[in-house]
């Protein structure tokens, strides 16, 4: 056995096979891969191989990795279908002035290995807090410090790694020792932390996992960076991005109406002052059958105040309390309901009013049936009440959590959202009016795309009328970066939200086919810390990051959907339009600028007009910067634009 054989088998991170290198098993990251050394006569070095296994319930979950170029553009979108358990896809990467970059967006179904040449320079980012890899016994990876500065490497425990040891490179003796805390679940957004000192020069630090299986790992105040060996650290450069941003003039539906999950409470004056600064459109109520059984009027005072607020349009989600969500007796549940719905009728005069029969019912319920022959009964109930009563209530199924994805649990792949959907539609026909589901766990910003795709997908679904309208609403009320109480202050807490929120938005809005899509929740509670605000040690509300971007969408997001396309895959972007005014709202979601080449088309009655053109954009400061300038029109209106990174942004086109 060689000597390099000999050290390639006691590295237990990755192997040598053949002059290459391995990464595994990455749940959740993002590799940078540097072509620079690649030359004509050695270009097949700049192969790279992706494989994957299942990790857990792959058969009902789509998942996509993104390949990029340095510029952002999308090289290719690997798209892995469910039952797809296992597999492997090869590109041929170029010499290229920057980096590509590989991403394995969380939270993931399957195992990813990623294998390259050894000639090759590839670091990778972990994502923070979640578990990122499922790491070997032994594994090693190496980070760099820079000179003069105070970095913090931070760790949580998941069931598997449980201390990294961390020292300079040829100083096996010196470093420090993180060991991970057994946090309980309800402190989940919880991690450790420690402090990496300084140096008067560069420093490269070797990091030595402690335990196998799940690991998180990160670096804050520095560049989160880490590679398989020393020579291979560098940062990633982000070259500015370009690309075309079209909008016509076809109106393709209403923009959805934004809102969120609100409390069962009548809320503090300050925090419904910051409600109404954030201009919510929409809300789900859950409503807990077992008070209502006593007190049917129990919901009416916080109705009323929500209501007076300007919340005309609304969701109730029924369930016990505590949100129980598998209610079995639709005797009980329509008799109750038939004392209660009629108190509805003082908020029915406007607005759009839908009634949930049970919680994501393919999470929770036993089976199919069971549900199914429950929604049936109480539907059939419910068909007994006056006809002024019955025309207020519109009834939205299944609520699934996920769509075109099952739920987090065993068996996963018969509960997928949409095939419950698929079946219950025959059953229940004209006596449902909107499908709805829930989203969790896209936590990352490039993988909001599915959103898109699952508008589209249940658009199909149902099908249009002659006259092109849906024949079903389509809602998502509820939906948030991540599920229950798997939160993290790295996204929750800061501008990612924002970003996402905006993202998030601007997809679903993009066809015209979505009713109500629904942020969950309006306020953090306990340790539920996902809200659009939170309260300080002194008692105070303050709208968080995404409350912000919440304001930002309100004002920028009204009237029609306008024909939106974009050539940027970090950018996206909706345009609608009121009588005076075509607005713009768009994201950019990546670390780079773009530059924009905008081309709008005009109506008819506006291309012989001097236009007024804003712009507006919300970075991670949260202080919006307007700038104004006219336009001399024409059929259309056409100018460049470089959009900042990591920003939301709005135009304003007005006569």
């Amino acid at each position: 056995m060689t000597y390099s054989k000999i050290i390639c088998f006691l590295v237990a991170w990755f192997t040598c096979a053949v002059n290459a290198l391995q990464w595994q098993w990455i749940r959740d990251g993002v590799w940078y891969i540097d072509t620079s050394s690649v030359t004509e006569s050695n270009k097949q070095q700049a192969q790279i191989t992706l494989s994957w296994q299942p990790a857990w319930e792959a058969s009902a979950h789509e998942e996509r990795v993104f390949l990029q170029d340095a510029e952002g553009n999308l090289i290719d979108e690997l798209v892995i279908n469910p039952g797809q358990f296992s597999g492997k896809k090869t590109w041929l990467l170029k010499p290229d002035k920057g980096h590509y970059r590989l991403e394995v967006p969380g939270y993931s179904y399957r195992r990813y290995r990623l294998e390259h040449a050894s000639t090759l320079k590839v670091v990778y980012q972990p994502v923070k807090h979640h578990f990122t890899a499922e790491v070997p016994a032994n594994a090693v990876l190496y980070f760099s410090v820079p000179a003069e500065q105070t970095i913090n490497l931070g760790g949580k425990y998941h069931g598997g790694v449980t201390a990294f040891k961390v020292n300079p490179v040829n100083q096996l003796n010196a470093g420090v020792q993180l060991k991970l805390s057994t946090f309980d679940i309800k402190n989940y957004w919880q991690n450790n932390l420690i402090p990496i000192e300084q140096s008067t020069q560069n420093r490269v630090w070797r990091l030595a996992f402690q335990g196998k299986g799940k690991a998180a790992f990160w670096l804050d105040t520095t560049d989160n960076i880490f590679a398989l060996r020393p020579e291979d650290l560098f940062v990633p450069k982000q070259l500015a991005g370009k690309g075309k941003i079209t909008v016509g003039v076809k109106k393709l539906g209403r923009v959805p109406m934004v809102g969120t999950s609100l409390p069962f409470l009548d809320p503090p004056s300050q925090a419904l002052s910051l409600l109404n600064e954030m201009q919510v459109k929409s809300a789900t109520y859950y409503t807990y059958i077992d008070v209502l059984k006593t007190k049917p009027l129990a919901d009416q005072s916080f109705r009323r105040t929500y209501f007076q607020q300007g919340i005309t349009s609304d969701l109730t989600l029924l369930a016990e309390t505590g949100r129980r969500a598998v209610l079995m007796d639709s005797k009980q549940i329509t008799e109750v309901l038939r004392s209660y719905l009629p108190s509805w009728q003082q908020y029915t005069q406007s607005g759009l009013h839908y009634l949930v029969l049970a919680d994501e019912p393919n999470l929770n319920y036993p089976s199919f049936t069971a549900f199914a022959n429950y929604a049936q009964q109480v539907i059939h109930g419910l068909k007994q009440l006056p006809a002024n009563v019955r025309e207020k209530i519109n009834i939205a199924i299944p609520a699934s959590a996920g769509w075109l994805n099952g739920p987090s649990r065993n068996q996963a792949s018969s509960r997928r959202g949409i095939n419950w959907a698929k079946q219950l539609l025959p059953l229940l026909g004209d006596d449902i009016h909107a499908l709805t589901w829930h989203r969790w766990l896209v936590r990352d910003l490039r993988a909001t795309r599915s959103y898109q795709q699952a508008v589209a997908a249940a658009a199909s679904l149902v099908g249009r009328n002659a006259k092109g309208t849906l024949q079903k609403h389509l809602l998502i009320d509820q939906t948030n970066i991540s599920s229950g109480l798997h939160l993290s202050v790295y996204e929750q807490d800061t501008f990612f939200a924002a970003l996402w929120w905006a993202s998030v938005v601007a997809n679903v809005a993009q066809s015209g086919d979505l009713t109500m899509i629904n942020w969950f929740k309006t306020a953090d509670d306990g340790p539920y810390r996902k809200g659009l605000m939170r309260k300080d040690a002194a008692g105070n509300w303050h709208l968080k990051p995404v409350g912000h971007a919440m304001k930002f969408i309100q004002a920028h997001l009204q009237g029609a959907v306008l024909t939106t396309k974009t050539s940027l895959f970090e950018v996206d972007v909706v345009a609608s339009t009121t009588e005076k005014v075509i607005h713009i709202l768009g994201v950019n979601k990546g670390d780079r600028q773009q530059r924009v080449d905008m081309r709008i088309d005009l109506p008819k009655l506006w291309q012989k007009q001097s236009l007024s053109v804003s712009k507006t954009v919300l970075a991670s400061d949260l202080q919006p910067q307007v700038s104004q300038k006219p336009h001399k029109a024409g059929k259309k209106l056409h100018f460049n634009w470089t959009i900042p990174n990591k920003s939301i942004f709005a135009i304003e086109i007005r006569q």
